[in-house]
């Protein structure tokens, strides 16, 4: 009988785990290159939630990659702008 209790609250603490895992954002990583494939440092780049028209932001960094952490799930139309470039 102790047994028992002790796997059921076992049990109970590990379902408890389990659900607080489950994620309702994801993060995008990037790299923005040209069409030859060299970097394209401090870029602009935008994800727009295409259901809810909500626009999340970020930057490249010097080596050309962008994050765009917690963004709720979702489709997103990803546009990446910059001097001398078409927004793509």
């Amino acid at each position: 009988m102790k047994s028992t209790k002790l796997f059921l609250a076992t049990l109970l603490l590990l379902g408890g785990q389990v659900l607080c895992a489950q994620r309702t954002t994801a993060t995008l990583y990037g790299s923005v290159k040209d069409a030859s494939g060299a970097v394209v440092p401090n870029a602009k780049v935008h994800a727009t939630e295409e259901l809810t028209g909500i626009r999340h932001d970020t930057a490249a960094n010097d080596r050309g990659d962008f994050t765009l952490p917690f963004l709720p799930v979702g489709q997103y139309r990803i546009e990446v702008e910059t001097n001398g470039f078409k927004t793509f």
